[in-house]
């Protein structure tokens, strides 16, 4: 036994040094692998974009994208569960496992949802999550986790099935606040932007129990953004997708340049681009639509300025005794002249008028929201068939899966 003992060490010892060995290298670590892939989903890796298939590994550094109506599902090396929701972008930023109770790893999930189910026995290490809303520090833990474009600015979900998870309500800026920390235990909720407004103590929810049951009942289920609403996105079960291969198979061998390195130029191209728009969606998301909504409130603060100068001239208009002439006594002997009847009616009318501006520039400030809402989905949209169009007329043929 002793012996047994001794050889399973040894066989630890030089796995972990040749893990070691091949990170400080440079050479690729895999770390998981797609254990579920519904729909369209994409690994970009060193800047190459590559479909990801069944049973395609998944390295550290590389980042999942899934497209609308897919879904998939990672396995990681220490039996973590990662599920990735439609339109869904998680990096798998670290990993490191010196043995299944001491390992290290860190995800970014830029964009979308995410289910997590984190294997126990987590004694030295750490886990953490991140988002550009908050960051999470998991130990044997299930979880789900939004990130999205809320009102001008990012926000954060984060739901707990089982476990405990240790968060950080990041500032808008994105750096570390102490105060803003909390331990979420099981069946408890908390929203990234409602935590500023109300403190992160008063912002913690308890899931209603039939949201609950729903949700570990069904584990393929998500969360509404903002919302303890239980929701099983739309998926295609068709099965994953193949690259399609040159039809023409005379045209890859009469080429006199290498095909492979035509494919990955041009995944390259596309990868830029890629980030290029998505950035572009970010600016529009986030200074865009926060600059509309700060002018429309500086219009109806100088439209409240005017009104209340109105106001105050007619408070301080002095009044004359009742033999003034064409003065109306009042019933404390002080009268009204036509001239503070008429600024009255005036600051009447501004106060109306300043009604009536607010609330249009209010509507105006929610449509120019809703515009740039269908402007970004539309670029995403035109992204994700350029992104398609690319991999399917340009990827050579026996390059068809990444395992």
């Amino acid at each position: 036994m002793n012996s047994i003992n001794l050889l399973f060490k040894i066989i630890l010892a030089a796995t972990i040094l040749m893990c070691d060995y091949a990170i400080a290298q440079g050479q690729s670590v895999e770390v998981g692998k797609a254990v579920d892939v519904r729909g369209e989903a994409f690994v970009t890796r060193e800047k190459k974009i590559l479909p990801l298939n069944i049973n395609s590994v998944v390295e550290e550094k590389d980042t999942v994208k899934t497209n609308r109506k897919s879904f998939v599902q990672v396995l990681m090396k220490d039996d973590t569960i990662v599920k990735l929701s439609q339109n869904t972008t998680l990096a798998f930023d670290e990993f490191k496992m010196r043995n299944p109770e001491d390992r290290e790893a860190t995800y970014n999930l830029e964009l979308g949802k995410i289910r997590a189910l984190v294997s126990k026995k987590l004694g030295k290490g750490h886990i953490k999550l991140k988002t550009r809303a908050l960051t999470l520090g998991v130990r044997g833990t299930e979880f789900l986790v939004n990130s999205y474009v809320g009102k001008s600015k990012y926000e954060a979900d984060i739901a707990v099935i089982e476990g405990v998870v240790e968060i950080n309500v990041l500032n808008a800026d994105g750096t570390y606040d102490e105060t803003m920390t909390i331990v979420l235990n099981p069946g408890q909720y908390l929203n990234s932007e409602t935590a500023k407004k109300v403190g992160i103590t008063r912002a913690v929810q308890e899931i209603p129990f039939e949201v609950l049951q729903r949700l570990k009942e069904n584990s393929y289920a998500f969360l509404e953004n903002n919302s303890m609403k239980v929701i099983e996105e739309k998926i295609d079960d068709s099965s994953s997708y193949v690259p399609q291969k040159e039809k023409d198979e005379d045209s890859t061998q009469n080429n006199s340049s290498n095909p492979l390195d035509e494919s990955n130029e041009i995944n390259g191209v596309v990868e830029e681009n890629y980030e290029t728009v998505e950035d572009g969606l970010n600016g529009l998301n986030d200074d865009f639509v926060e600059q509309t909504i700060i002018t429309a409130e500086e219009e109806l603060n100088d439209i409240l300025d005017r009104t209340d100068e109105i106001i105050d001239i007619t408070i301080n208009e002095p009044n004359t005794s009742s033999s003034g002439s064409g003065g109306t006594s009042s019933g404390g002997g002080a009268t009204t002249t036509p001239d503070t009847t008429k600024a009255i009616r005036q600051a009447e009318r501004e106060a109306a008028k300043a009604e009536r501006e607010a609330s249009r520039v209010a509507k105006a400030a929610e449509r120019e929201v809703e515009r740039a809402e269908k402007a970004a989905e539309r670029e995403q949209d035109k992204i994700d068939r350029e992104l398609e169009r690319e991999l399917k007329q340009n990827t050579p043929k026996g390059n068809g899966k990444n395992k």
